[in-house]
């Protein structure tokens, strides 16, 4: 009988064990709904870290959702054992970015920079006053990061008087885009031309 009495302490043991073994699965099956993330104010184009926090849900996969007006990321991360991750993440564009998870329990909000830019513009020489110009172009090109400028480039004369508008697109350099724009000159002499 000894050896019977023995038994039942091991077996109740073994089922202690077993369910301490089951709970983290169960935990780790559902998305996160308390912690944190957190990334700084950046620069559109740059890449830049983004910190998860969420502690009590370690080794779960987390699809997190980066968005401004016109943007938008999905993103992924492998919380580890502490419920720990950073992933690399390149804001496109400047404005406010919402950074959730998946099921927008938890959300954080940055202000993301413009990147800086020189803006080139080759015209035509001898214009004649009146007559539309050939077009000139203007190249933009970004001083950090790694997304070509987006946008328009707009040509004002030396009065301020806007001359002529386009649109920049791609071109063979990844950091650079180009806008061709139509423009007729309205006096004579030098004119210098802002952009």
């Amino acid at each position: 009988m000894n050896a019977s009495k023995r038994r039942r302490p091991l077996a109740a043991i073994g089922l202690t064990a077993a369910a301490l073994v089951l709970c983290p699965l169960a935990v780790a099956a559902s998305q996160p709904s308390s912690g944190y993330l957190a990334t700084p104010s950046g620069m559109a184009g740059t890449a830049q870290a983004l910190k998860l926090s969420f502690p009590e849900s370690g080794h779960t996969a987390v699809a997190l959702t980066a968005s401004a007006p016109g943007a938008s990321l999905n993103l992924s991360a492998t919380l580890d054992s502490k419920g720990q991750a950073t992933v690399q993440w390149t804001p496109t564009t400047a404005g406010v970015w919402t950074i959730a998870t998946s099921t927008n329990s938890v959300r954080t909000q940055i202000a993301v920079a413009p990147t800086p830019t020189m803006t080139s513009v080759h015209a035509p020489g001898q214009l004649q006053l009146g007559v539309s110009a050939a077009t000139t172009l203007a190249f933009v090109q970004a001083l950090a990061g790694e997304v070509a400028p987006q946008g328009s480039v707009t040509l004002r004369n030396p009065q301020g008087a806007i001359l002529g508008t386009g649109f920049l697109q791609a071109s063979s350099d990844p950091a650079t885009a180009v806008a061709a724009i139509s423009w007729t000159p309205d006096q004579v002499g030098p004119y210098p031309l802002t952009a």
